[in-house]
C-alpha cells in the first residue's frame, strides 16, 4: 500500500511544485511548507490521518531525492493542522496556515470545514488540493 501512497504522492506534488514555485515573486525559497489541514482527530480520522501520512512519504523522498528548482535545492515542510471537523476551526485553520506562509494546502476532508476556509485560501492565492466533491465547490472555479 506504501508502494500506492508514494505513486500518487511524489509525482503530484513533485508536479505541483515545479509548476507553482518558478512563479514565486519573491525567487525561489530555500523551504516550501505544505499544509495538511484534515479532520486529524475524533470518529473520522482516519481518512485524514491517511492523507496526512502519504503527504509525510512525498516530503520525505522529495527531500530525500534533493528536489530542484531553477538549480536551486527545495525542501519541503508539513505543516499539520486538525480542523477536528468543525467548520468555525477550519476558518482558523486556513488563517493559520495563510498566517505561516503556507501556499500549498492538501484539505479539507470534508465540504463544509472546505467552504468555510476556501475564501481564506483564494485571498491568499494558495493552491488547493482536496478530495472533497460537493458541486458548488467544484464549481466555484476557485
Amino acid at each position: 500500500m506504501q508502494t500506492n501512497r508514494r505513486a500518487f504522492w511524489l509525482p503530484a506534488l513533485a508536479l505541483t511544485m515545479a509548476m507553482a514555485l518558478p512563479g514565486c515573486q519573491r525567487g525561489v525559497p530555500e523551504t516550501v511548507k505544505i499544509g495538511v489541514a484534515m479532520t486529524l482527530s475524533g470518529p473520522t480520522a482516519n481518512r485524514g490521518q491517511d492523507l496526512l501520512n502519504g503527504a509525510l512519504l512525498a516530503v520525505e523522498e522529495l527531500n530525500g531525492a534533493g528536489f530542484r528548482v531553477r538549480g536551486k535545492p527545495v525542501k519541503f515542510e508539513v505543516v499539520a493542522k486538525d480542523d477536528k471537523a468543525d467548520v468555525q476551526l477550519a476558518k482558523q485553520v486556513a488563517q493559520e496556515l495563510v498566517d505561516q506562509d503556507v501556499r500549498l494546502v492538501l484539505g479539507h476532508t470534508n465540504s463544509p470545514q472546505l467552504q468555510a476556509a476556501l475564501p481564506t485560501y483564494v485571498s491568499a492565492h494558495a493552491l488547493v488540493f482536496t478530495t472533497t466533491t460537493q458541486r458548488t465547490l467544484v464549481e466555484q472555479g476557485s
